[in-house]
């Protein structure tokens, strides 16, 4: 070797090697990291157009399954809906859920008064009031399971007076939500 290169080499040895290092890189990056940059591109086109996209940006949002059984549950047709709402199929409905709820608890339906289904654009609100007779631990077991079923249910007001010990009247009044879908699937 050249002693004047080899000495140029050995004052400028930290620049010899980031060159060395830099070529080293390039090689590697051209011959491994590049084609799979290639491949993912590919792929996430090729995704984009079949409606599945990859990034986070462009992804649609998804309902938690259990969110969309409950809508999907308390879901009609809109057809069905506006009928079976003007004829008074969904108060009645309404009713017997919460008098078949109420008698698991010891509750007995005294007296009942079907509400209004009032139209809405995406859905149908029903009402209902009712008394019912029974013990509190009861109505507190109505209550939490009106709560935590799988329909859209509340209440909207309720009182308690008591006729006798451990016997009381209930006045409730208590709405229900239904869903219009926009098909013509059930």
């Amino acid at each position: 070797m050249n002693p004047l290169a080899a000495a140029w080499m050995r004052r400028h040895w930290p620049l010899t090697g980031a060159i060395v290092v830099l070529i080293l890189f390039s090689v590697v990056h051209l011959a491994v990291f590049e084609p799979a940059a290639r491949r993912y591109r590919t792929t996430l086109r090729l995704a984009t157009e079949l409606g599945m996209p990859l990034e986070p940006e462009q992804t649609p949002p998804v309902l938690p399954p259990r969110v969309f059984a409950l809508l999907s549950d308390n879901a009609l047709p809109a057809a069905t809906v506006l009928e079976r709402g003007n004829s008074g199929t969904l108060v009645s409905e309404l009713i017997e859920d919460v008098a078949r709820i109420g008698g698991r608890h010891g509750l007995q339906v005294v007296v009942t008064e079907p509400g209004t289904a009032t139209q809405l654009p995406g859905s149908t609100q029903v009402r209902a009031h009712l008394h019912l007779r029974g013990s509190y631990p009861g109505f507190v077991a109505l209550l939490g399971e009106l709560a935590s079923g799988g329909r859209l249910f509340a209440v909207d007001r309720f009182t308690i007076s008591s006729q006798e010990p451990g016997r009381q009247m209930f006045e409730i009044w208590i709405s229900r939500l239904i869903l219009k879908q926009p098909g013509g699937r059930r």
